[in-house]
């Protein structure tokens, strides 16, 4: 508390309003309320001491005025998708299973995943995630629940 202002530290899940719990909670105390700056450390995995500022993206140095460096680049900041995912058990298909898992079918875990349900991270033979699956049949399927499509690098052949 400092006068008339509180600095709350709130811990929660998506959906949250925090602007509208500050207004309830001015309600509740008869003197109103309302979010002067609000600041999100954290979501899942990801905390703000890791984040990449504008400036450092685009390569522009704020010390630096009309002076621009050689940005860096997007993808050398980009983390693999299942960064946000890393908490969550993982199976791998072996070539037909990521196959069929790939056009939307369910595929058989070999081995059998330690986990019997629930959702896991889906790689291939090669350990590329190739999406997010529900656990079947005590462990043994996979069906996928979102299926990632990306380009893999590959020869480049132009029509004739």
């Amino acid at each position: 508390m400092d006068g008339s202002r509180a600095t709350l530290r709130i811990v929660c899940g998506k959906g949250t309003y925090v602007r509208v719990l500050a207004s309830d909670l001015g309600a509740a105390l008869g003197c109103g309320g309302a979010v002067e700056n609000l600041v999100r450390w954290r979501v899942g995995p990801f905390e703000l001491r890791d984040a990449v500022s504008w400036d450092e993206l685009t390569g522009r140095r704020s010390e630096a005025p009309g002076r621009r460096s050689e940005a860096p680049g997007l993808w050398s900041h980009v983390r693999p998708v299942e960064a946000v995912l890393a908490g969550w058990p993982s199976v791998r298909l072996d070539g037909p299973g990521a196959a069929a898992f790939g056009h939307g079918q369910p595929a058989d875990v070999i081995p059998a995943a330690a986990s019997k349900e629930g959702f896991v991270r889906v790689h291939d033979v090669d350990g590329a995630m190739i999406g997010v699956g529900e656990l079947m049949a005590s462990g043994s399927k996979v069906r996928p629940v979102r299926i990632l499509h990306a380009d893999r690098p590959r020869a480049r052949i132009l029509p004739a």
